[in-house]
């Protein structure tokens, strides 16, 4: 009898191992698909960052024309931020840029407007290097193109591991061997179920791969350094200030009344 007790705890507690393993790690690693969905939500909030400092580099360039010409003096897809030039207020500059004239001005802001593209494309692929959070909290500053990429691989790595590793069907004829009931059973019926590593059970419960595409995010363009193109920067912004400086002059006037008032707010 003490035997027969001892049996019983002893298949217990290896069918309690083997269960807490099997739906330990499948539990895991749904919370690891819910992270990676996560981040990629969060990764989309800095999208409409970087598609807002566009918009209002689009605007300062005043025509489509301008803004293609412009990113093509540095070297870029013409189509590189295809977004209507808009007047975006989230994208103004604490401080008005000046100078002692107003193609001077001109300049500044499209230099300013260009590197602070440039910040939020960089930020947008690979992460900002300040203000991180507090642990195990997630903020929009933690999602990161290159982050998502290397997260989706290990996840796929993760699926590929555990649906080799632990096989329902293992389980279940685990279990079968360790109920004596069942094997008395099937000893005098001649029954029960063989459940192989390819059948249905398996197939069903198997976690699929995460394509990278169904994240639906976009990779942004790696802009060059505004240092780094500053002599084509400010010769494409002369030149669109000679073409369309009546407009340019009221549309600076526009921002710098705008900029006022949001300070003001």
């Amino acid at each position: 009898m003490a035997h027969e007790d001892f049996s019983e705890a002893l298949a217990d507690e290896v069918l309690t191992d083997m269960a807490n393993n099997f739906f330990g790690d499948r539990v895991q690693l749904e919370e690891h698909i819910k992270l990676l969905h996560k981040t990629a939500d969060m990764l989309r909030l800095k999208e409409g960052d970087v598609n807002d400092k566009a918009a209002f580099l689009g605007y300062l360039m005043v025509t489509p024309q301008a803004a293609r010409s412009l990113y093509e003096a540095i070297g870029l897809d013409a189509e590189a931020f295809p977004v209507k030039g808009e007047l975006i207020e989230n994208a103004l500059p604490d401080v008005v840029p000046s100078a002692l004239t107003r193609k001077g001005e001109y300049v500044k802001w499209v230099l300013w407007a260009y590197e602070a593209l440039a910040v939020a494309c960089h930020n947008y692929n690979h992460g900002t290097l300040t203000d991180r959070p507090e642990k195990g909290r997630i903020q929009v500053d933690d999602a990161d193109y290159r982050l998502l990429e290397s997260m989706c691989i290990l996840i796929n790595e993760e699926v590929d591991r555990i649906n080799s590793r632990c096989l329902p069907s293992q389980i279940l004829q685990a279990a079968k061997r360790f109920d004596q009931a069942t094997q008395a059973k099937e000893h005098f019926t001649g029954g029960g179920t063989y459940y192989g590593d390819e059948c249905s059970l398996n197939r069903d419960l198997a976690f699929k791969h995460i394509e990278f595409s169904s994240l639906n995010v976009k990779k942004m363009p790696e802009l060059p350094d505004v240092d780094a193109v500053r002599n084509s920067l400010i010769k494409a912004a002369k030149a669109n200030y000679v073409q369309n400086k009546a407009r340019i002059n009221d549309m600076m006037n526009f921002i710098r009344e705008r900029c006022r008032s949001a300070a003001e707010k």
